[in-house]
């Protein structure tokens, strides 16, 4: 897989508009945790959204919920506290978005909701986007807004850090869709020799578009083996198996 084709595989940004509300997602990384809390509030104090919802208890949180952190930025930025919603209860990206239609049905929010602006970093939306679809009961109109900072479709070739960030993204899309975890439009346009280029790294010719070997990231191992989603059979070669070794 190229690098364009993996930019459009996981890059995903609209132009913003007008919706009822913005879902900004957490991070482990308290730079991209500020980052997306921070581009959330601006799309609130640019009257596109009336409240956000901040969604993250995290994985690698040790002492608190990543929102706590992200209701202190908000707050700080002058959200007031009625117009902020917090999920503080999961651990992935299934849980923030399944939570979060949770805490909005216990607010009332949930029946009347039309539409939704994605708040994450650019190499996460699609699987922002995905996940939400998949998980809303009735079509929504999902807007994707990322950061303009951090790893970005113009940046993330040219930095180590960034390129191992996108490829482990990649890989852990890519075995979503394996399980039936999710579902895209474009699926079958990537395959399983195409996500092994990418995860262990150059093949054949194809060495300009590839890092050195990869393995997922710790953050990803508990996304993967969620019992919230759905596993592969333990065959051997199975994509799954060997990527948690």
């Amino acid at each position: 897989m190229t690098d364009e084709e993996i930019t459009k595989l996981l890059f995903c940004c609209d132009e913003p508009c007008s919706a009822d509300l913005a879902m900004v997602f957490g991070a482990a990384n308290e730079l991209d945790l500020a980052r997306r809390t921070k581009r959330g509030v601006e799309l609130y104090r640019s009257g596109l959204v009336p409240r956000l919802l901040v969604t993250g208890g995290g994985v690698l949180a040790r002492t608190r919920p990543e929102t706590k952190r992200m209701a202190e930025i908000a707050r700080e930025l002058g959200v007031p506290t009625p117009d902020l919603l917090v999920e503080d209860r999961s651990a992935n990206t299934f849980e923030n978005v399944n939570f979060s239609i949770a805490l909005l049905d216990n607010h009332g929010l949930l029946e009347h909701l039309a539409s939704v602006i994605l708040v994450s970093s650019e190499w996460h939306m699609r699987r922002v986007l995905l996940t939400v679809q998949a998980s809303f009961s009735r079509p929504i109109r999902f807007i994707c807004c990322p950061t303009r900072e951090g790893c970005n479709r113009q940046n993330w070739t040219a930095s180590e850090v960034c390129r191992n960030e996108v490829l482990n993204e990649a890989m852990l899309l890519e075995a979503f869709l394996e399980t039936g975890a999710l579902r895209s439009a474009t699926e079958g346009t990537f395959g399983r020799m195409t996500i092994s280029s990418v995860a262990i790294g150059p093949m054949n010719n194809d060495a300009s578009h590839h890092s050195k070997p990869l393995r997922p990231f710790d953050w990803a191992k508990p996304a993967l083996m969620s019992d919230k989603v759905p596993q592969p059979t333990k065959n051997p070669g199975s994509f799954m198996v060997w990527s948690l070794t």
